[in-house]
């Protein structure tokens, strides 16, 4: 190395004189050469940046031994050596370059990098620090003449200028007390670099790394406590000693607390493990990889405490604990939150809603549910006793009529959590009950809590609805002339109009099969309220029908045959021939067990016999149809094609010459209702086909796959007939099923494939005579194109005897060649076992085993290309080497054996391995094992 204009390097001399060391202790010493591994340097480290240009490295090797060094910069490479002596220790002092600076002394390797504020560090390197800010100041920590550790070693020389204290005022006991400190603190060098290190505390290695040495347990994951992979151990750890735990910085929870926000507050009434001795670790382990950092998932970490909450209750199906209870909650309200809990209203949504609450519900659903308990339900039918006096309570009296209120009978008129009035009742009260007066129809005195045997007689009392009747001379309903008025009504309260017991279907559904829906219908809008249609206490019609049909259906519905000269004669039938009244499919609530039954009762479509499957427009006929008569023949609203592109597009779009079939229309070989294979065809598509064309596989005794059964895998019916209705040029076509036939990354196409695969296919693509419909079979198919490997050639590799396609692929393959296999080498490698997996490798190998050798003839030895050393020398230049190749040269240094000869030169191969090696230079044997062989030395 040159050293740069302005001194940037200090001459030899002084260089050398600095080198010395601190003394001359050791001058009389005989200097010798420092051995493998005698060199070890204290300071700076391998990686790292310094700010400043001067650098001390700081060294140690057996005394009175010389040190070799040498640096490389960007000024070149200076060469040096220092001599270890006092403390077998040596000093290197020099000025460095700008940027990377790289050292060899002895067998070590040092990287140094001076940051001037020109350029980044490369990755990995970081600010050097150094113990005390001055490693050379040794006799701090060291014995002037033995070098040993003042203080009796660790931990006391530490400890001389390091204080380790408790930060626990409840424990000022010392630090060598601890297990910790004694295992692992009190041996400072086991964690700490004692001289240079490029963490900021000396550490040897990564904080949390370091501590694994010892915790191996201790891993870090994706699931691990965020902090731990942050920040590492210290983050919660005091690494040396607090009095605390654990060495933790502070006790548990108030550490926890630093970053967590649960558990906080007044430790009275909290949950108890939060406030014992082992606070959150008694539920959480800081250091695992769980959900949540639990030590055991969940129920069986809460059933450690808990045992039996999960007999019974919602145990059987909330087994996460979790899902009611906060952990960090307060136990006076059973961990839960107040008002009605968020995790109750996940399964039991809308019980708060309603303009008037119960007020128990604020308190929570534990106000009146245990939910632990198999009987809560029950418990909370009575439980309305805990709040309200229903015997004391004069004016709770007063509003029941001065009745008897018996335990668990509230909830037949008081819904437990919420209403839509303004009072917590069920429904709108009757007006005698609205206002007190149960003796209206009770009676009072004793009578009034009986029950009422005959309620039609004092229904009579306001209503007259059989006298208007009788007065019409209409029929009543059955339970009307029974006197059963409370089947249908409450005599009490209800939400529904006329107080019914429940909406009109569901009422009349109790009697009338036909109110009630059946699975996949709809029900018709007029059923929601059969009074729209039905007399509810009697009539004097069918069905008590305010009208008949169709007149009744024309109330609502507009007149269908309004205009039609020959409507659907359906029709003529009425509209209850098709439609069901109360409910059915859509559209139109037709009656039957499908969408398409009330059409299949007079026709037979679709057929869906075997083979056969439904056109998806056929499930409502009136996708298509119009039911009552509109539109042209069978009823369409425009006819095929127009009709079938309503929904399909159309297929000759974009087409120059469509097939002909088109002309025709859609139902030439399209079914609309069912036919075969997903298009719905009229027949099985090879014989649909046929009807037309005639059979291009006839007469072959080998026939193509798509040729027996399926035109459409390769023809397309709507497309270009000038194409062959083809649905993508060749080879594209093909490759759609010959997929492994097609190139790939590395494996170019054989042009012949890449052109079209009739070039050798010639006999598909409908059938052949011969395998793979292939005129001849290789090599005579290959050699029309390809001339012929074996004229002129004495010997042939004997692979030619298989036939090209042992080693080529005829459809893709590795350059050069279109070889099978991964790579250029894999059909050679089949065969020849010349690659063991020794490390190095011939670079010519990259190239293919063709750059050396012939695939086909074998005339040559090996059949390599060219004999002896003029192979090897096409591509290796020797002029000037230092190893001659001439044999009247070498002949100076006789050796134990012959060594191979090419003419007037010795061959490459005698010593170098023509595939692969151990060594580096591809020697056959070890270098200095195969130099003795010739050489005397």
């Amino acid at each position: 190395m040159h050293p740069s204009p302005g001194t940037r390097r200090r001459p030899i001399g002084k260089l050398r004189a600095l080198a010395v060391g601190l003394g001359l202790l050791g001058a009389a010493i005989l200097p010798r050469s420092v051995g493998a591994g005698e060199v070890s340097i204290i300071a700076p480290v391998d990686g790292s940046v310094v700010k400043e240009d001067s650098l001390l490295i700081l060294g140690a090797a057996p005394r009175g031994s010389q040190v070799p060094w040498s640096v490389r910069s960007a000024s070149g490479v200076l060469e040096d050596s220092a001599r270890a002596d006092w403390g077998d220790l040596f000093e290197i002092f020099v000025l460095l370059d700008p940027g990377l600076n790289e050292f060899q002394i002895g067998d070590r390797r040092l990287r140094v990098f001076y940051d001037d504020g020109s350029r980044e560090p490369p990755e990995g390197f970081r600010p050097v620090r150094v113990h005390a800010g001055d490693v050379s100041r040794c006799s701090d920590c060291h014995d002037r003449l033995s070098m040993e550790l003042l203080e009796g070693g660790y931990p006391g020389v530490c400890l001389a200028c390091h204080v380790v204290v408790s930060v626990n005022p409840a424990n000022q006991g010392p630090a060598t007390d601890t297990p910790h400190f004694r295992k692992a603190v009190a041996r400072c060098g086991r964690c700490h670099e004692p001289h240079a290190s490029l963490d900021p505390k000396l550490l040897r290695r990564p904080g949390p790394e370091l501590c694994r040495s010892c915790h191996p347990e201790r891993t870090v994951s994706d699931a691990s406590h965020p902090v731990l992979a942050e920040e590492g151990c210290s983050a919660c750890h005091d690494s040396h000693y607090s009095g605390y735990p654990n060495d933790l910085h502070k006790p548990q929870p108030e550490l926890c607390q630093d970053c967590h926000d649960q558990g906080g507050g007044d430790a009275e009434g909290l949950h108890p493990p939060l406030v014992e001795e082992r606070s959150c670790s008694t539920c959480h382990d800081p250091h695992g990889d769980q959900p949540g950092l639990l030590r055991s998932g969940l129920p069986d970490l809460c059933l450690g405490c808990h045992e039996t909450v999960m007999d019974q209750g919602h145990g059987d199906t909330l087994a996460e604990c979790t899902r009611c209870h906060d952990p960090h909650g307060r136990t006076d309200r059973g961990l839960l939150g107040d008002g009605v809990s968020p995790r109750c209203l996940e399964c039991h949504e809308g019980i708060d809603r309603g303009e008037t609450v119960h007020p128990a519900l604020q308190e929570g659903c534990q106000a009146c549910h245990d939910p632990h308990a198999d009987d809560s339900v029950e418990q909370a039918r009575v439980s309305c006793g805990k709040c309200h006096d229903l015997q004391g309570d004069e004016e709770l009296g007063a509003l029941h009529g001065g009745l008897s209120i018996p335990a668990g009978a509230c909830l037949r008129c008081h819904p437990a959590h919420a209403a839509d009035g303004d009072r917590l009742v069920r429904g709108r009260l009757h007006p005698p009950l609205a206002k007190g007066k149960c003796t209206v129809c009770h009676g009072g005195g004793a009578d009034r809590s009986i029950r009422i045997e005959n309620p039609a007689t004092r229904c009579r009392m306001c209503h007259s609805f059989e006298k208007d009747l009788r007065e019409a001379g209409a029929r009543e309903h059955d339970p009307v002339a029974g006197g059963e008025c409370t089947a249908c009504h409450d005599p009490h309260m209800s939400s529904e109009p006329a107080f019914l017991r429940g909406p009109q279907p569901e009422v009349c559904g109790r009697c009338h099969d036909e109110a009630r829906l059946g699975p996949g219908r709809e029900r018709h809008p007029a059923a929601e309220t059969c009074t729209d249609c039905h007399g509810a206490h009697g009539g004097r019609g069918p069905a008590f029908l305010a009208s008949q049909p169709p007149e009744l259906c024309l109330d609502c519905h507009d007149d269908p045959t309004e205009g039609l000269e020959s409507p659907h004669p359906a029709v003529e039938e009425g509209c209850l021939v098709c439609h069901d009244p109360h409910q059915g499919f859509r559209p139109g609530y037709l009656k039957g067990d499908t969408p398409r039954a009330a059409c299949q009762e007079c026709h037979d479509v679709p057929d869906l016999s075997e083979g056969r499957t439904l056109h998806s427009a056929a499930d409502t006929c009136t996708a298509c149809h119009d039911p009552h008569g509109r539109g042209g023949p069978r009823y369409l609203a425009s006819q095929p094609p127009d009709l079938c592109l309503e929904c399909h597009d159309d297929p000759a779009e974009g087409v120059e010459d469509p097939h002909p079939a088109l002309e025709e229309g859609c139902l030439v070989c399209h079914s609309p209702h069912s036919g075969f294979g997903g298009a719905n065809l009229v027949k099985p598509q090879r014989e649909l086909c046929l009807g037309c064309h005639d059979d291009p596989a006839e007469g072959f005794p080998r026939v193509h796959a798509p040729a027996r059964d399926r035109c459409s895998g390769c023809h397309d019916p709507h497309g270009d007939a000038s194409a062959a209705l083809l649905k993508e040029a060749r080879p594209g076509l093909c490759l759609g099923c010959h997929a492994v036939q097609a190139p790939a990354s590395g494996r170019p196409a054989h042009p012949p494939a890449a052109e079209d695969c009739a070039n050798c296919h010639e006999e598909a693509p409908h059938g052949g005579t011969s395998p793979r419909f292939l005129p001849k079979t290789p090599p005579e198919l290959c050699l029309e194109c390809h001339d012929d490997p074996r004229e002129g050639a004495q010997t042939l590799h004997p692979a030619l005897e298989e036939g090209c396609l042992v080693c080529h692929d005829p459809h893709r393959g590795a350059r050069p060649g279109f070889l099978r296999g991964a790579d250029a080498n894999a059909p050679c490698l089949d065969c020849h076992e010349v690659l063991t997996g020794k490390p190095v490798r011939h670079a010519a190998l990259d190239q293919g085993c063709t750059v050396c050798h012939d695939p086909h003839r074998a005339d040559a030895e090996h059949q390599l290309r060219r004999p002896g050393n003029a192979l090897c020398l096409g591509c290796h230049d020797l002029t000037g080497h230092a190893h001659t190749v001439d044999v009247a040269r070498g002949e100076r240094f006789p050796g134990a054996r012959g060594f191979p000869t090419d003419g007037g030169q010795y061959l490459c191969t005698g010593c170098h391995a023509p595939h692969e090696a151990e060594d580096e230079g591809l020697f056959i044997r070890p270098r200095e094992v195969l130099c003795q062989e010739c050489h005397r030395i």
